[in-house]
């Protein structure tokens, strides 16, 4: 059973999520995003995505604690946004396994914005 609630906007549930003290995030294929297998996942995190054709703008990811991506090979840069889901919400339950193993790898929810916030929206 899980747990779910409806926003507004989406910036409204990040903002709502922040607040909780749950950071978000977004999984994009814009430069500055970090691999998904690279990303510490914080416990608990918000992951945000978009739509298949615009994906996620500019002004949610700069309300994201920070922005992962997965890396495609081939000519396609992105995935349907279920097996991208997919993927990513495996990563992150296997960090979390990996954490219960290790109980202080995995720390509360901490994770600075990126430092490329700057560059949000802007193609890989």
């Amino acid at each position: 059973h899980v747990a779910w609630e409806r926003a507004r906007s989406a910036e409204e549930a990040i903002r709502a999520l922040r607040e909780e003290g749950i950071p978000t995030v977004a999984l994009e294929t814009v430069q500055g995003a970090q691999p998904v297998q690279r990303f510490p996942f914080p416990r608990p995190c918000a992951v945000l995505l978009g739509n298949e054709r615009h994906g996620v703008g500019p002004d949610l990811i700069a309300l994201c604690a920070g922005v992962v991506r997965i890396d495609c090979r081939g000519v396609k840069n992105s995935l349907n946004v279920g097996v991208a889901f997919g993927i990513c919400a495996h990563e992150v339950a296997r960090q979390w396994d990996s954490a219960l193993e290790d109980p202080g790898a995995m720390a509360p929810a901490a994770i600075d914005p990126p430092e490329t916030q700057h560059l949000a929206g802007q193609p890989l």
